[in-house]
């Protein structure tokens, strides 16, 4: 008998001005946080396990707390798989899930043993897509840095206005891209403890606040520029 995941990883597409990255991921099951699921498990001996077939299982957290204790799974009517529901209450912890138990046909007795992860968004990154994700995101910062500090320093208006607005422009980008997706490279790949999680969601969250100011700042010089150009506004007036 043979036991095994029905459930392929979804793909994650990230787009970025000038490049297209393409992100899929083909590795372990993933489920979005706080979400309602089932887990599923194909029972094969000669063909699909019969009618008579039982299969008992247990889901633990990631620290050991048991989700599902000694549950039997519900067979399919086609009898080619068995499911177990997650309800919400039971998906709030991030990390990986370990899955086990058994499953009986007749005689035949197979071992249940996989895992699976909850993530912010449901989606998962291998190591080599997590480092092309952190390396993108780097990027990102630099530009952002790079714009904005050029921009702030330059005298002439027009220009500083088209470089403070592409730096805000790669800010917001950058804060949308890390907002979900650093977060679950943190929790999943054991980077940081949830404390640092926290910190980073409260940075991103001040980040989020300059860069409004920063886009207030633009809407005044873009005003300025105008008021300026109609000569409204005589060489002393700010």
């Amino acid at each position: 008998m043979i036991l095994f995941n029905m459930q392929s990883a979804p793909k994650l597409l990230i787009f970025v001005l000038f490049s297209i990255f393409l992100v899929s991921t083909v590795s372990a099951l993933s489920y979005k946080v706080n979400t309602t699921f089932d887990v599923n498990v194909v029972c094969i001996n000669a063909g699909y396990c019969s009618g008579t077939t039982l299969c008992n299982t247990s889901i633990f957290s990631p620290s050991g707390e048991i989700i599902l204790q000694g549950v039997l799974g519900t067979q399919a009517t086609d009898l080619s798989f068995f499911n177990w529901t997650v309800n919400s209450t039971q998906s709030s912890n991030l990390g990986q899930h370990q899955v086990g138990g058994f499953c009986k046909d007749g005689s035949v007795t197979q071992i249940i043993d996989f895992d699976f992860n909850i993530t912010p968004t449901g989606l998962e990154l291998d190591t080599a897509q997590g480092i092309l994700v952190l390396g993108l995101i780097l990027v990102l910062i630099i530009l952002t840095f790079s714009f904005l500090l050029f921009g702030l320093k330059i005298e002439n208006i027009p220009f500083k206005i088209f470089l403070t607005s592409i730096g805000a422009l790669f800010l917001m980008l950058t804060i949308g891209i890390s907002l979900n997706i650093v977060e679950s490279l943190m929790i999943l790949m054991g980077v940081f403890s949830s404390t640092f999680v926290a910190l980073y969601r409260l940075s991103l969250i001040l980040v989020s606040a300059g860069g409004i100011g920063l886009m207030l700042y633009i809407v005044y010089m873009s005003v300025k520029q105008f008021y300026s150009y109609r000569g409204l506004l005589g060489d002393g007036d700010d």
